[in-house]
């Protein structure tokens, strides 16, 4: 049995009870619990909160470092194409504005930056299996045990 059965059963809740809070279907839950699935970094944030703030590497300490991996591999494919799509079209309104526009568009880009409320976050840490895992928007990289020494 693996950490999340473990800490769903040490709640007292049903495989059933928490698909329902995760939103996800009780089989996918399943497949987690039986290591056939690795969870996405969301599901994995969602089971922290409800087995009361467990942080993500104690839930994933029995899962397969290599499926891990692939995992965040994925998630790096999934951001590089979204962060491609979303300057092209934001190039692409540039291009059509005039230079008034341009000038404008520039003042209200800084006027955001400046705002904490719309900041990005600098930095998210997480730990998979021995591995610190650091999310910079929009960048995911994995440092290997060899590289934290």
């Amino acid at each position: 049995m693996n950490r999340i059965a473990e800490l769903r059963k040490s709640i007292g809740l049903t495989q059933k009870e928490l698909a329902k809070k995760l939103e996800i279907s009780p089989v996918t839950l399943s497949r987690y619990e039986t290591g056939d699935r690795i969870p996405n970094f969301d599901i994995l944030k969602k089971m922290s909160e409800i087995f009361n703030d467990v942080p993500v590497e104690f839930i994933m300490k029995d899962t397969d470092n290599d499926k891990i991996i692939e995992v965040l591999d994925k998630i790096q494919d999934m951001t590089d194409d979204l962060t491609e799509s979303i300057y092209k079209t934001y190039i692409n309104a540039f291009t059509k504005l005039n230079d008034s526009g341009k000038k404008e568009l520039f003042k209200y880009s800084n006027y955001l930056a400046s705002q904490e409320q719309y900041k990005a976050n600098k930095t998210l840490n997480a730990y998979f299996g021995g591995k610190k895992i650091e999310v910079k928007d929009p960048d995911i990289k994995i440092i290997r045990d060899k590289d934290t020494k």
